[in-house]
């Protein structure tokens, strides 16, 4: 889950939101999956592996 959820942000076009990681995962897009989503790239983002943005939108690392 992890590893793909990466893959969806590092190979978004720019930043996306939790509700498209979910959708792109498969997963219905009820606010509960959303929130895993979230969830899910938050973590990725603590680690280090991709960026929060202030808006709530994740991206890949710049460079």
């Amino acid at each position: 889950m992890y590893r793909a959820a990466l893959a969806v942000v590092r190979e978004a076009e720019g930043p996306v939101m939790a509700r498209l990681v979910a959708e792109r995962l498969g997963w219905e897009t009820t606010p509960a999956r959303q929130q895993r989503a979230r969830d899910v790239c938050s973590r990725l983002a603590d680690r280090g592996w991709i960026v929060k943005r202030g808006d709530g939108k994740f991206t890949r690392l710049p460079g």
